[in-house]
Order: structure tokens, then sequence, then C-alpha cells
């Protein structure tokens, strides 16, 4: 039997030299081992939770896969509109619209072999040799650099960012490894503060939101908790007493009740990697307070056909 194989993990750190690494897309799904033995097919996420009752028909076709006993590392994604990686759908599972599949980056085990010893060219080799083309588990592409170019077409198609692995690297089972780096694609803009956070210790986030930019209403999108220093929170403290409002600026003010709603004076600029559907942050982090920006200035992309966004 197979050892149960925690994932080998990229770290962040920027690749300052690309000689010796191939790029990766870096997909947004659930980052999970298959393991496939006697016929028989589990998918593991990184937590150590089963995935396999989600997708009946990706662990028919990996149950039948040759080579068995058989680890793959890989993730779980939803291929939604033109062919693309869509998290929201693959969080709405068999009930979405996006197809599941599963992207296979890494051969583990081969034959009942650890090959996590070999170099990453050589696990690959074989990867691309084990799955056949068209099916619902597909061996991920590479994607030629340089990288800072290759980043701009992620960016463009929308996509999370690019994973970039050693060639001549093992695999390192639950180690956070510079033989892989990741680079995400993130995008800033300034949002106006409306509201904070509070709990007991005090200020925990902000509340933040854009103006439409027809009919100039402020609409909530999200809190931000990551990034705010100690000094940050203490200015907040004191301006929550100062701005304090008794009712929400928000047109479409969340229901919480931890809430402290200010005059929309203050603008902060915001790291995050997207929006949701309805209009949320995704992966937001606090960069700075903008005293230099006027709160009318924040206006969202869109017309009054926005004006929906989070309610």
């Amino acid at each position: 039997m197979i050892p149960r194989i925690a994932p080998m993990l990229a770290s962040p750190k920027p690749l300052a030299d690309e000689e010796g690494f191939a790029h990766e897309i870096k997909w947004d799904g659930y980052r999970a081992v298959a393991y496939i033995e006697d016929g028989r097919a589990e998918l593991v996420s990184r937590g150590g939770y089963s995935l396999s009752g989600c997708v009946p028909e990706l662990m028919g076709f990996l149950s039948g896969l040759p080579h068995q006993p058989l680890a793959l590392d890989g993730e779980l994604i939803a291929l939604g509109k033109g062919g693309l990686p869509s998290f929201f759908e693959l969080r709405k599972g068999s009930h979405g619209q996006g197809t599941l599949a599963y992207a296979a980056f890494d051969l583990l085990y081969y034959g009942g072999d650890s090959l996590c010893p070999l170099p990453w060219h050589q696990r690959r080799a074989c990867l691309e040799e084990l799955l056949p083309e068209g099916g619902p588990a597909f061996v991920s592409p590479l994607f030629p650099g340089p990288l800072p170019q290759l980043l701009r077409k992620v960016e463009a198609l929308g996509l999370e960012g690019v994973v970039s692995k050693q060639v001549d690297a093992p695999y390192l089972p639950g180690v956070r490894s510079e033989a892989w780096r990741k680079a995400r694609v993130f995008h800033r803009d300034d949002f106006v503060v409306g509201g904070l956070k509070v709990g007991q210790r005090g200020v925990r986030a902000l509340l933040v939101g854009q103006y439409s930019p027809v009919r100039r209403i402020l609409f909530y999108q999200g809190g931000v908790a990551a990034g705010l220093s100690q000094s940050e929170l203490q200015f907040l403290q004191v301006a929550k007493d100062e701005l304090a409002l008794s009712c929400s600026p928000f047109q479409n003010a969340p229901k919480l009740g931890e809430a402290v709603w200010l005059s929309p004076t203050l603008v902060a600029e915001v790291q995050y990697s997207e929006f949701t559907p309805d209009g949320r942050l995704r992966h937001p982090v606090f960069i700075r307070f903008r005293f230099d920006k006027r709160p009318q200035e924040c206006v969202f992309e869109g017309g009054d056909s926005s004006d929906h966004r989070g309610s």
C-alpha cells in the first residue's frame, strides 16, 4: 500500500534567475494527491480529506490507469468559460456549470516504486507517458518564459499565477522548497473605508467599497484584515471614535454584528487577486492609507448595471 504523502509546497520567494526552471500555470483549485491501487482510486486533499465522492467520473478514469500502484500530485479544478479554471464554479461542485477535472503536475509513485528522489524532468516524462489525452485528468501544460512576459499573459487571461519548477530537483514531501517558486498575479486599487470590524481587542478589519461611476453610490466590496500593522490599528482605533456614524454609508451594507460604521473619509490602497461573482474582494491585503486621494475618486468599473454588485 502506498503511504500517504504530504504535498511539496512552492516558495513565494521571487525567481531571479530562470535558468534551469520550467513554468506551469498556477491552477485555482483544490490541491490533491491521487492514490490508485488495485483498480481503485482515491483523491485526498492537502488537509487529508477525501474528495473522491465529488468526482465519480474522474475516479473511474483514474482507476483504469496502467502501472498501478500510482500516486499523482495535482489539483482538482473546474473549467469554466473558455476552458479557464474557475474557483467559484469549483465550490459549486457538480451543481456548477464548470467541468470538473484533475490537472496533474507530478508523479510520485509508479508501479509501486517511489519516484520522489528522481529529478523533476524524469518524473514529468513518466507522467506524460501515463496520462492519455482527452480524459478528465490531464498533464498540466508547460509555458515558455521569460517569466515577466508570461505573467502578463496570465494576468490578461484572468489566471491566478505561475509556478516555476527546478528541472533537476527531487520531490520533497511536505517541504516548502525554493526548488518550486510561485508568482501570483495581483491587482491594486483604492477603496473607501466605510466601516470597521471590531472585536474585544479592538479593530480587526477595514470594511471597504467603491462608488458606482454614474449614480455615485457607495457599494460594499469586502473586509480587509491582512497587512494592517499595529500602528495602523491604533490609528483606526482613534478614527473609530472621530468618524463614527449611526448607520452604514454603503448601499448594500453587510449584516455584521461587530461593525462600526464610519463617515466615508479615509481611502485605503488594497492588493487583491480578483473580485468574486458577487462583487467581493478575494485575497485582499492592506497596502497603505491614501491621504492624498479623495474618496469620490474611488470608482469601480462599469455603469449602473454594476450597481447591484454585492446586493
